[in-house]
Parts: structure tokens; sequence; C-alpha cells
């Protein structure tokens, strides 16, 4: 749900034995993209670390869908497009046993890190995932994630990557074109939903900071580099969702050696809707 204010240049990978170094665990390997991953946190032991999860925290009209399909062209990087609310979901069936502690609701004692292991596998099974990628997430808009903090206990080992816009004024323009609404309500909102995310931001090392406005060849990158991906750059930007259009397909965009192989980038998104 994004728009750019100004025509960027066609998306170029070059992958030269692309390595990723730094990150939690081991993961698979393959001849374009092999993994050399250790443990670097004793949360690497926890199952809810079981994968490198990576979400993409959006606040709407904010290049999000460019961010997504950009790291999911990279190889052995899987990021999924947006969820009616799993966490919002997740959080709410938890919570429930404090606000409603009476007969009516009886529940056993839950298991905490059993029950947020499953809440993982039921996002990994409505993405349709059977994949080995060494990351794995998706992009969600912050206002259908009640508690930010409750995604630190989902995915305590993960990353956020925090996209908006510093433009708060074309950002709530953008959204009104398109959703309709109040113009300063929309204002507000963005306001406070970014200061949700600055905030996130502070208190959790694992956060990369993505303006709209930042977008460049450079600053993305500086994300791969965050990310642990060597040997791996970008050589342009590709927005992928100018106006109201998007673009499923970045096989075409891609350029790879000739002893690399990569998995057929855009093909599960064209089994899939966009939001």
């Amino acid at each position: 749900q994004e728009r750019m204010e100004h025509h960027l240049p066609l998306l170029v990978l070059v992958l030269s034995a692309p390595t990723v170094i730094g990150a939690w665990r081991n993961s698979t390997s393959s001849s374009a993209f092999s993994t050399t991953i250790s443990a670097s946190r004793t949360e690497s032991q926890n199952p809810l670390c079981e994968k490198n999860w990576l979400l993409v925290l959006a606040t709407g009209r904010s290049g999000s869908t460019t961010v997504m399909s950009m790291l999911d062209a990279v190889p052995q990087i899987t990021l999924y497009g947006e969820n009616s609310g799993i966490e919002y979901f997740a959080e709410t069936l938890e919570n429930e046993r404090v606000i409603h502690n009476v007969e009516a609701w009886r529940k056993d004692p839950l298991n905490e890190k059993k029950y947020l292991r499953s809440i993982q596998k039921m996002i990994l099974a409505s993405y349709g995932y059977k994949g080995k990628s060494a990351y794995i997430g998706y992009k969600q808009l912050v206002g259908r994630i009640h508690d930010l903090d409750f995604l630190r206990e989902l995915f305590p080992c993960g990353r956020f990557i925090i996209n908006y816009r510093k433009s708060i004024d074309a950002q709530a323009k953008s959204q009104v074109e398109l959703w309709g609404g109040d113009i300063n309500k929309t204002r507000s909102y963005l306001l406070k939903t970014q200061k949700r995310l600055e905030d996130f931001h502070d208190s959790d090392a694992n956060t990369f900071m993505l303006p709209l406005e930042d977008f460049s060849v450079k600053r993305f990158n500086s994300l791969l580099d965050w990310l642990g991906i060597t040997n791996c750059r970008f050589k342009g930007v590709k927005n992928a969702n100018r106006g109201k259009q998007y673009t499923a397909d970045y096989s075409n965009v891609i350029r790879l050696n000739s002893n690399s192989t990569l998995h057929k980038a855009g093909k599960h998104m064209r089994k899939r809707p966009f939001e």
C-alpha cells in the first residue's frame, strides 16, 4: 500500500557466493546462498528461535511492499505480505485468561512457550510456507498489532524493520486518497503510531529504521549488512507499488553469476493476493 513520490531505478541483485554471517543459528545452505551462522545469544536454545524471523512493521503507504519485494528477491529470504492480524488474535487468546477468570471461560494452565510456538507454526501454515529459507517473515501494518511488546514474546530472536514516512502530511494525504477518512484524524493517528515505533526501536536493538524518504541503494545494502548478508548487493531500487499498482514478479530484474541458483523470485507471491 505504498506510493513513491519519484521514480526510482530498477532493482538488480548481483550475487557472488552470498554468505550470511553473525546471525542466530545454523541454517540451510545452497550454491547460491551458503550460510555460515552460529548462535550468538543464549536465546538460540529457545524453541521460539528455531527460525530466523524477520518482520517489516509498517505504518501504511510507507513503502513496505517495496521493502518486502526487494528482500524476498534475495536468495534464501522468504518475506510474505500482510495478514489480517494474527498477532492480535494470539495476544487476545492469551490475555482472556486474565480478563475472563470465571468458570464459563475455564482453561487449564498455559504453557506459554508451547502456545507461542503453536502461533508461529500457525503463521507459517497460513502463508503456505514449506521451505527452508535462512530468513522467514512477513510485513504487517502496525495498526493491526495491539501491543508491540507481544512481538518480543512471540519472536524473541526476531529482527524488525521499522518502515514509516518522515513526512506525516504526505503520508496522511496518501492514505486518505486511497482509504478515505478525515485528514486531521489520520495525521494524528500516524503521529501516535510513529511514536509507538520509535519507542519500540529505542528499547530493542534488533530493529532497523527504514523510512520511505531514505530508500536508496546504499540504505538497502546497509539493511543486508544488518542481516549479516555478504557478497550480495542491490544495484537499484524498484518500487513495487507506485500509486495503486503492484509488481508481483521480480524474477526478470535479478542477475546472478552463472554458477549460482535462485528460488524463483515472485513465485509464491503470484499464488496469493496482495492486500
